[in-house]
């Protein structure tokens, strides 16, 4: 297959490393049973691409990584074409978004080696999300780019932010990329959005199209203001030479700081953004992409008048969060919903100190103090006092703190030697402490920082990683001081918010119009990839084909070119109900009824007999030659019965022409000259079953539920159940299914001869079309039921039934009155005498005519009081009606 490649120890700007090249098309191992594979679509760009060729900020290839190629990639939509055996929530030939997030801490992609851009792909099934039915008709580019940015942005606003009606929020990155969809999901929440970035154009247009408020250009600020906080410009001075930026900030917000930041620019907008906070304001940023070929991941900002310093990637990679507040500790640790149990670090041994332990002790936490032995002596030992052992304070002055922290990487984005000596190797020997304390690779779920001290960069690092499976995923760093700041490391979404993001565009509250794409191929993504990094993008998200040949063609026409040729397309607001297809001459049948579960009504078999009549004068389909036949039913139904509308305040004799109707119509399918296969998935009850007995061969499936409930409606099987059924399963579990009317599962039909084959419902019309492709290919031969055949043999059988005592009560019911047959065991009681009446009259007078007899049985008892009685009970959904009656004890029990 093609995919774009990154060679190993390669790194470089994306136009020059990322090629396409050819490389195995991946499988399905016996391991992966809960997987599927994917034919890609469309895939797009992201900046984790750009990462991933600059070997930033850390390379793609780690320590022993035995792997030479990496394919990058980490939002793409396809057609599932195979699935694991244990696949359960998706289907072989359904339209997927897929979810680059592994749920492991890795980014498909990016942390993997396996990512999109190619023209196969193996995911798990949770990470294939199918494509909802109001997206169908988008373009595949609409939704092969948005579901990391979307995603990305949904947890920054919506979660972390937590933005609502009134909130001011600023986005850096102009309306581009995850600015573009975090803008969309505030607006949807209420708030007043203002972009920044450097094209007045973009930004300009999105406010017309109400998915942003103001804009404000970048580039008219002044340069001088931007820029990494130096250690020693002092704080007045700099709030001073940086006040341009907020007077253009606070000129579009009614003179007003921002209440919310959604930022990934990185350290030279940092401290500015900060600074244009309201008193209880937050920021969230999601990465540091800086520049060109340099990442800015070093931050700072002012607190308190306070520079303090930290890395962005122990933030928004591991997302961690920051709060300062003025509150107590007692409601800082309220706040973020601190549980017993979990392990904190506190610097210091003071009064400050002394109050967050108390409170956190309170809370039954485990703690850590990092204090000086030399200079809070007192301080440790009050600290004793109250608890703390002494194993469980580290000595502070072992450790060469600065306040300052050298930037990750150099001028021209390499990695920064002096940033491991002077940092890093103390970062870790803090960490190293620490897990002394509480074992190897346990750090802290919580840190107490300080807003006179600068430690931050260190605390950042020792605090423990996200964790997904946890009830409070999040580590924490909080501080007290003299007003409420928050600063949210923010990362990939979680599934739920995967999906979440999918329903918001099928509601339609957010969008991806294809006039937001920059549309590529494959070979050209590379060079949109360049546009990401030198921030020349035009549009809000690029995108490339990858299988889909077309920029025109619809995700729904995707869909069914898997089937193969469309023939016919149901339109099932017109009363059309079948959806037609052909692949290599053979035919599929789509019943396409799905408000009503595909019941049987005059349209829907009118429609499906003129089908079957095509084939058996002309052996042709819509005109084409077809040498087998599948039907099977759209979404959650193969078929769920008849449409009984069709008999209530009917005539013995009108319902007797409609059952005769569509007992020919089976008898065509069953006497067609090539086999017909029924693919049962769902619910196949009533007519449902009969129409699927009256098939060759028959595949179930889990979701399969097989059955003949009439009696619950007082009426019998009128098309064909009372003689293909007992000589299928055999008179008594036959009659115990028509006069119980109870569904079985898909295995249990398996096992008793009502059902073929059983195939999971991911892989089975892929399964349905094999075993087509058997009987054409002449590997599997058909055999046509002898039914008259069968039946002799089974003479023994319905006789010792008959003599049952349940049995012979039956067949003496008497036909209820009218006030009788509000009673429901009477109207039951009073149609199961006439199934047993059609089966002995079918074994006497052969197969033939006992169909013909079960048209004139079920005009009778449908017409009969009990019958309409129960009938309109069914419509009009009284429970009575589903009531469990055993009127014929199981033989198994």
């Amino acid at each position: 297959m093609d995919a774009l490649t990154i060679h190993r120890d390669n790194y470089g700007k994306p136009a020059d490393v990322i090629r396409v090249e050819e490389v195995p098309v991946p499988k399905l191992n016996p391991e992966d049973a809960t997987s599927v594979l994917v034919a890609i679509l469309a895939t797009g760009p992201n900046f984790n691409t750009n990462f991933a060729a600059l070997g930033l900020p850390v390379p793609v290839f780690g320590r022993g990584d035995s792997a030479t190629i990496h394919i990058p990639g980490s939002d793409a939509i396809g057609i599932v074409i195979d699935a694991g055996p244990a696949v359960k929530e998706v289907k072989v030939g359904q339209a997927v978004i897929l979810d680059s997030w592994t749920g492991k801490n890795f980014i498909r992609g990016y942390e993997t080696h396996d990512g999109f851009n190619s023209q196969f792909a193996v995911v798990d099934e949770v990470r294939a999300i199918p494509v909802p039915a109001e997206l169908k008709a988008q373009s595949p580019l609409q939704l092969a780019a948005m579901l990391l940015t979307y995603g990305t942005a949904y947890r920054a606003v919506a979660e972390r932010l937590s933005v609502g009606p009134g909130d001011s929020i600023l986005l850096m990155g102009g309306g581009k990329g995850t600015s573009f969809a975090g803008a969309q999901i505030a607006k949807a929440l209420g708030a007043r959005v203002i972009l920044m970035g450097s094209n007045p154009a973009l930004g300009n247009s999105l406010i017309e199209r109400g998915i942003a408020d103001a804009f404000i250009e970048r580039r008219q600020i002044p340069k001088d203001v931007y820029g990494v906080l130096k250690v020693d410009e002092p704080y007045d001075q700099w709030i001073q030479r940086t006040k341009p930026f907020r007077e253009a900030v606070y000129a579009v917000n009614g003179g007003k700081p921002i209440d919310k930041i959604f930022e990934h620019t990185g350290g030279i907008n940092f401290p500015l953004l900060v600074s244009t906070l309201s008193k209880n304001g937050a920021l969230a940023f999601f990465g540091a992409t800086g520049s060109g070929l340099k990442g800015e991941y070093k931050e700072t900002f002012f607190y308190d008048g306070r520079r303090f310093v930290m890395d962005a990637r122990w933030m928004w990679m591991r997302q961690k969060q920051l709060i300062f507040r003025s509150s107590s500790p007692e409601q800082i640790f309220s706040e973020i919903g601190l549980q017993a149990g979990k392990r904190g670090l506190i610097w210091g041994a003071d009064s400050y100190t002394q109050e967050f332990v108390r409170a956190a002790l309170a809370r039954s936490t485990d703690l850590v103090i990092l204090a000086s032995y030399s200079k809070e002596s007192e301080g440790i030992k009050q600290l004793q006092q109250l608890g703390i052992h002494p194993t469980h304070i580290i000595d502070r002055d072992q450790f060469d703190l600065a306040e300052d922290m050298p930037d990750p990487l150099t001028e021209d984005g390499t990695p920064n030697s002096d940033y491991a000596s002077q940092y890093m190797n103390v970062a870790r020997a803090i960490g190293r402490a620490i897990w002394d304390v509480y074992g190897p690779k346990i750090s802290p779920d919580f840190i107490v920082e300080r807003a006179d001290q600068s430690t931050l960069h260190y605390s950042s690092f020792i605090l423990r990683d996200y964790n997904e499976r946890e009830d409070t995923p999040c580590g924490f760093i909080v501080a007290k001081g003299n007003q409420n700041l928050s600063i949210h490391g923010s990362h990939m979404y979680r599934s739920s918010q995967a999906h979440e993001v999918v329903r918001l565009l099928a509601q339609n509250i957010i969008v991806m119009e294809k006039e937001d794409l920059e549309v590529s191929t494959l070979k050209e993504l590379p060079n949109i990839q360049q546009k990401m990094l030198d921030g020349n993008l035009g549009k809000p998200k690029g995108v490339a084909l990858v299988q889909a040949d077309k920029d025109d063609r619809s995700i729904n026409d995707f869909e069914k070119a898997f089937l193969g040729e469309t023939l016919h397309e149901a339109d099932p607001d017109n009363s059309d109900y079948l959806d037609i297809h052909l692949s290599s001459e053979i035919g599929l049948v789509v019943l396409k009824r799905i408000d009503a579960l595909n019941a049987l009504n005059n349209d829907l078999l009118s429609q499906l007999a003129d089908t079957i009549g095509e084939i058996k004068d002309h052996n042709t389909l819509r005109g084409k030659p077809v040498r087998a036949l599948i039907i099977c039913g759209a979404a959650r139904a193969f078929v769920a019965g008849a449409d009984v509308n069709e008999f209530e305040g009917n005539t013995a004799e009108g319902i007797s022409e409609i059952a005769g109707y569509n007992i020919r119509i089976f008898s065509d399918i069953e006497n067609l000259n090539i086999p017909v296969i029924s693919l049962v998935d769902g619910f196949a009850l009533g007519g449902g079953n009969e129409l699927a007995m009256s098939t060759h061969y028959r595949i179930v499936t889990e979701n399969a539920r097989l059955g003949q409930p009439e009696i619950k409606l007082g009426i019998i099987p009128g098309y064909g159940g009372l003689q293909r059924l007992p000589r299928l399963v055999g008179p008594r579990f036959a009659a115990e299914l028509n006069v119980n009317g109870e569904a079985i599962d898909g295995k249990t039909a398996l096992a008793a001869g009502l059902a073929d084959e059983f195939a999971v419902s991911s892989t089975a019309l892929k399964r349905a079309f094999q075993v087509a492709q058997e009987f054409t290919s002449v590997k599997r031969n058909l055999i046509k039921k002898a039914w008259d055949d069968i039946s002799s043999k089974q003479n023994d059988e319905l006789n010792t039934l008959l003599k049952d005592k349940e049995v012979q009560e039956l067949l003496y019911a008497p036909a209820p009155n009218d006030e009788e047959s509000k009673d429901i065991k009477a109207a039951r009681k009073y149609a199961a005498r006439f199934v047993f009446e059609a089966m002995c009259y079918g074994y006497q007078n052969g197969f033939a005519a006992g169909l013909e007899n079960d048209a004139l049985l079920f005009g009778q008892v449908t017409s009969s009081p009990s019958g309409q009685e129960w009938i309109r009970k069914f419509i009009n959904k009284d429970p009575k009606q589903s009531a469990f009656i055993t009127l014929l004890t199981p033989k198994n029990k």
